[in-house]
């Protein structure tokens, strides 16, 4: 419904005979990649039959594929498509493939048309390395001695050519010619026994980590490791073994031998003249994020490496959430927050009784969950932008504000960020969406809460096996 006027919006509406299971909006040539999947006879989960199309600009379908692979990307005119072990390219006009490449893309990279893959025919050492091909024809532009056996904990790219990765240690490649300098690290550890599953919020550790998953081998604990911190002039990485500093042309600034500290998966944070670590007692087992190692903090001199901070705090056991306010660390488990300060002073905020509060769930970011006020619908941080909010399994959002609590929602009074529309923004909950204009007005009403998918002037919802396509230009 208009909130503006009597009108009723009318959605056009597409039926697949598979729920839909992927959407990539092209907003290049303003069309929807569309994937469906067939679920088995549980309905719990998918099956490897399905198939792909477009749906263009003026709603009309085209390019049907029937496809195994479901993970795809857009990569100038063409589709990805993959599954564990393949990539394909297929054209999206006409609905075939016209290449398959020796194993799966695991990272596109669209500057210069190429992709990154472990060839398993293709060894280095023994070892079955990493290979950049052409997307165009396949054809073996660089391989590079970084083993597949080694998930990557995270990658970042430091300018048009120069990519740096973690896996196994710290590596920097050249996306045209491949490997520039690398420095060997442990950041995976076998081992074979049972180990206490993480209630940590998967959400945030994907905030702070580009993982992906290229081992295929069993009883190994990853991510043993950091995320990559850039600085202005340097960047650190931290693994099992070793925290390390260096130049960005890879040349060593410094090294800090780890084996006495309980290393874990962990955070690094620029701190004044410092390198703040922030361990978080986690790692991955298999699918699973598991307790292992200690939580501790500690504190390095950016340009020494001496440690200036260590502390092992009981507090920080079993850590579920993280959030950065300001220059400031809040971390949370069931009974406390806790906050480390840019003085890298560590103190509690609040106690979270069970009772008064529930268990604790996760934080709840202030600027993509809104509430409404007075008729608007506005953001939690335009109310205020100091306070910290938390979610319990009590359904209540609970704010608080110089260790006290000044602000209590229950969960069904908060809408959370879903798609921009121009300056326009659709904002859901459960079973409703609203899309509100650049003055929190509210504009229309949608009987929907599911993600949706903008391009243009239109919102694409999902809901199962339909695709309504609704026109904002309606909207009057």
């Amino acid at each position: 419904m208009s909130a503006i006027s009597n009108t009723t919006l009318t959605a056009k509406t597409f039926s697949f005979s598979y729920p839909v299971y992927k959407t990539l909006a092209d907003s290049s040539s303003n069309r929807l990649i569309i994937g469906v999947r067939q679920k088995d006879a549980t309905g719990k989960l998918y099956t490897s039959k399905g198939y792909h199309l477009t749906l263009k600009e003026n709603d009309s379908i085209s390019g049907i594929i029937e496809a195994s692979k479901f993970d795809f990307n857009l990569v100038g005119d063409f589709l990805l498509l993959s599954n564990e072990s393949k990539s394909s390219r297929f054209n999206l006009m006409y609905g075939y493939e016209q290449f398959e490449y020796p194993s799966k893309i695991i990272y596109p990279i669209r500057k210069n048309n190429t992709g990154l893959i472990y060839n398993p025919s293709l060894k280095i050492d023994n070892e079955i390395g990493l290979s950049c091909v052409g997307l165009s024809d396949g054809r073996l532009i660089w391989s590079a001695p970084i083993p597949a056996k080694y998930n990557w904990n995270n990658l970042t790219v430091l300018n048009d050519s120069i990519m740096v990765l973690a896996a196994g240690g710290l590596h920097a490649i050249n996306i045209n010619s491949g490997l520039v300098w690398s420095y060997t690290l442990t950041t995976t550890q076998k081992i074979n026994k049972p180990f206490t599953y993480s209630a940590f919020n998967h959400p945030t550790f994907e905030q702070f980590y580009h993982a992906i998953n290229t081992s295929r081998e069993e009883a190994q604990i990853t991510q043993i490791a950091s995320n990559i911190l850039v600085t202005e002039n340097s960047i650190y990485f931290a693994s099992k073994d070793k925290l390390i500093g260096v130049t960005k042309d890879g040349k060593p600034l410094w090294e800090v031998d780890m084996l006495n500290f309980p290393m874990s998966n962990c955070l690094l944070f620029e701190n004044k003249e410092n390198i703040l670590l922030l361990n978080l007692g986690i790692a991955q087992f298999n699918d699973n994020t598991v307790v292992y190692g200690k939580p501790f903090i500690a504190a390095f001199n950016k340009q020494t490496g001496a440690v200036a901070l260590e502390k092992n705090e009981d507090a920080f056991s079993n850590i579920i959430d993280i959030e950065l306010i300001g220059n400031s660390k809040v971390l949370a488990n069931k009974n406390q927050i806790i906050q480390i300060g840019e003085d890298l002073s560590v103190k509690t905020l609040i106690e979270l009784g069970e009772a008064k509060f529930g268990k604790f769930l996760e934080f709840i970011n202030g600027d993509e969950n809104y509430v409404e006020k007075e008729g608007f619908y506005v953001p939690l941080n335009f109310i205020n932008d100091k306070v910290i909010y938390f979610k319990t399994d009590h359904g209540k959002v609970f704010g608080l504000n110089n260790n006290e609590i000044e602000y209590e929602y229950h969960y069904t009074e908060l809408y959370k960020f879903n798609a921009a529309v121009g300056k326009k923004k659709l904002i859901s909950q459960k079973n409703k969406s609203f899309l509100i204009s650049e003055n929190y007005e509210l504009l229309g009403t949608f009987n929907t809460g599911e993600p949706a998918v903008t391009l243009k002037n239109k919102i694409y919802f999902v809901d199962g096996k339909l695709l309504y396509v609704i026109n904002v230009n309606d909207l009057k």
